[in-house]
């Protein structure tokens, strides 16, 4: 299926950094269904990104896909898939990137800490 037509890119801090994506169609690969598009990319984007053209893609995904959950759009688990990695590379990825992959605050953590030890305690008992 394909559609047509100049679609702006809005995308939290994403915004404004693609000029406008010419088109799209969308397929399904690797069970996943994707779409995917043509950008107009300033050439003083494309050299701060400081990847090569082979490795553009993949890096505007990855930036997108990191954008997405900082946003609370994707979880973690969405973003190592789309991304085609494990869960601990996506963490780890996000703390590359100096986002915080756990919004709990402290108390809220601890309090989580307790509950699963008494759901233990009580489980060998």
């Amino acid at each position: 299926m394909s559609v047509g037509g100049p679609k702006p890119a809005r995308m939290g801090i994403l915004n404004g950094l693609f000029a406008k994506i010419k088109g799209y169609s969308a397929v399904r690969e690797n069970g996943m269904e994707t779409i995917k598009t043509v950008l107009e990319v300033p050439l003083d984007l494309f050299e701060a990104l400081d990847v090569s053209r082979a490795r553009m893609e993949e890096r505007l995904r990855e930036l997108i896909v990191v954008e997405l959950f900082r946003e609370g759009r994707v979880s973690s688990g969405k973003g190592a898939r789309i991304l085609g990695m494990s869960k601990r590379a996506f963490i780890e990825l996000l703390g590359r990137r100096g986002v915080p992959c756990f919004t709990e605050s402290p108390e809220e953590l601890e309090a989580d800490v307790k509950v699963a030890e008494s759901l233990l305690k009580a489980k060998s008992a």
